[in-house]
């Protein structure tokens, strides 16, 4: 099935304004959109994919007259040049953002390895990756974007953070803890657990890993037997449990005992009552500064 974007989904996703995106269709025949029987402008992913180039070069300075002479894989190239070789967060964004929409896996690893090698993996996470994920929240909620768009991105993502973690030594460092990392049952959003599973054995923490959608019983039963000094968790899916409250406090009465860290993008738009022994983490530097604090 074809996708069409409205000339308000170009607006959102290239931060040119519709009456600047009418102009250069009438003046620089950029692009010819097709229309609805209504007479409203519809626009195909090629085009989305060209506006998204000509917008990003257009910022950097290129004159839209110039790029308008331009064919769509000249326009390409100079976007992947200028975000190979430039250290500019917004820049990269919008190029992994292109790359995601093209399905460029390429260029995707290319932009994502080159900021590594600039500027480390875990400034990348945080200053690149999270701000894309903020960005794919905003256009998947506002339908612009589908599915298969975010599993392209965060399968890739997966992949580093995996890689990653085979090259951290296992070596325990003086007064560590043991943190069991888990989702619970019918969750699936795997990327934000790996990312701490990472930061938790670079920091010399011991982790035990059990992966996604954990029923609590299962767990309860492992617990039993394992040594560990807390749980760590999250929940961003809307269909992991429809009463978080309750879900919070099945969790606390399961494990009285124990210390839970938890996360996830539901406990920033639901408001909920955290039990004593649940303790909410915003973002990743929560977990780092509980993590040292508790040695």
């Amino acid at each position: 099935m074809d996708v069409f974007y409205t000339i308000r989904d170009l607006e959102k996703l290239t931060g040119i304004k519709s009456h600047t995106i009418r102009i250069w269709e009438q003046r620089y025949n950029i692009i010819q959109p097709n229309r609805t029987d209504t007479n409203h402008r519809r626009y195909s992913e090629d085009q989305l994919k060209k506006l998204l180039n000509i917008a990003f070069l257009n910022k950097k300075g290129y004159k839209i007259s110039k790029l308008a002479t331009l064919t769509e894989k000249e326009l390409g190239e100079k976007v992947f040049d200028i975000s190979s070789s430039q250290k500019d967060d917004d820049s990269e964004i919008d190029s992994l953002v292109i790359a995601m929409l093209d399905s460029d896996e390429q260029k995707f690893q290319s932009i994502f390895n080159n900021s590594i090698i600039k500027s480390g993996f875990e400034n990348t996470i945080k200053d690149l990756i999270n701000p894309l994920f903020d960005k794919i929240g905003m256009l998947w909620q506002s339908k612009t974007i589908t599915s298969p768009h975010e599993h392209f991105v965060s399968n890739i993502i997966r992949q580093k953070i995996i890689a990653s973690l085979d090259s951290v030594p296992n070596q325990l460092k003086e007064n560590f803890k043991t943190f069991v990392l888990f989702l619970p049952n019918r969750e699936w959003h795997e990327i934000g657990l790996l990312y701490s599973n990472y930061l938790l054995k670079k920091r010399g923490h011991k982790t035990i890993y059990l992966g996604a959608s954990v029923p609590i019983d299962d767990l309860k039963e492992y617990t039993r037997y394992a040594n560990y000094d807390f749980l760590l968790t999250s929940v961003n899916s809307t269909n992991s449990y429809k009463d978080l409250q309750i879900f919070l406090n099945n969790l606390s009465e399961s494990f009285s005992n124990s210390t839970i860290l938890i996360s996830g993008y539901q406990f920033f738009v639901n408001s909920v009552k955290f039990p004593k022994n649940i303790i909410f983490l915003k973002n990743f530097d929560q977990l780092m500064d509980f993590s040292e604090k508790n040695r």
